[in-house]
């Protein structure tokens, strides 16, 4: 039988990789099955809920990887999708091509870049931690009522350990994609929790993990949509990191960060 898949979230789903590895969700694909994927690195839950709401009728399944909640939830279009950003110098700069309004900036030879400044602002005065945690709930929720109205399969992916309701899930839930990459990298830097901390631009592993824990993940949510019944309570939480099939070798996470 023909089956689609919708991949939704941000780095933890995106499909483009630096070192040429397979992400998770390639693996799960069969011959008798067609895989899409809206996965995007630095993007907000927000906007990877904007890309559900717009095509989630089209499949059998869905697997939602929420992202961290305290980003900046929504960004014009045409400034990225860099919504993990924060003023903080430790990420790379976003060279705007907006003109920073004259009025907001009487010497214009020193004028910031439009973009920074704004995010600047954000985090100084409007990011509300509440807020985040509120739009996270219902978020969620509502994937979850949708899913299950339009008997969707749905597999819920929490990157991080955030605490939610699970009134209303309708699939499997999973948490802790980031302790494993974490946990990767601390292998060789006991004190790193990003390859930024160690001096990296970027993270060559695809979907932040190494090629051997990919397909470990792959196996794993295989294994949840064959077992997937519309007749189960899905009112708990499975911690990834406690699955003894993960890979962590010093020797595999050298191939990434040399």
């Amino acid at each position: 039988m023909h089956k689609t898949i919708g991949i939704f979230g941000d780095s933890f789903a995106d499909p483009n990789s630096l070192s040429g590895d397979t992400p998770w969700f390639k693996f799960l694909e069969k011959e008798e099955e067609k895989i899409e994927c809206y996965g995007s690195s630095g993007s907000s839950l927000w906007w990877s809920f904007e890309n559900f709401l717009d095509n989630y009728k089209k499949y059998d399944i869905i697997i939602f990887v929420y992202s961290c909640p305290s980003r900046i939830h929504s960004m014009p279009k045409d400034w990225g999708v860099n919504h993990y950003r924060k003023p903080e110098g430790k990420f790379s700069p976003i060279f705007s091509s907006l003109e920073f309004p004259e009025e907001l900036c009487e010497d214009q030879d020193k004028k910031p870049d439009f973009i920074e400044a704004a995010i600047e602002i954000y985090w100084k005065y409007f990011s509300n931690k509440r807020l985040d945690h509120f739009i996270f709930q219902k978020t969620f929720d509502e994937i979850n009522k949708l899913c299950k109205e339009e008997k969707i399969k749905i597999i819920n992916i929490l990157s991080t350990n955030e605490n939610l309701d699970l009134d209303y899930s309708s699939g499997p839930n999973f948490k802790g994609m980031f302790e494993i990459s974490k946990k990767e990298l601390q292998l060789l830097h006991p004190d790193a929790n990003t390859p930024v901390d160690i001096g990296y631009d970027s993270d060559v592993r695809v979907c932040h993990l190494t090629q051997e824990n990919n397909a470990v993940l792959a196996n794993i949510i295989g294994e949840a949509i064959d077992n997937y019944s519309f007749d189960c309570v899905y009112d708990t939480v499975i911690p990834l990191p406690n699955d003894s099939r993960f890979v962590f070798n010093p020797s595999i996470t050298q191939r990434y960060f040399p």
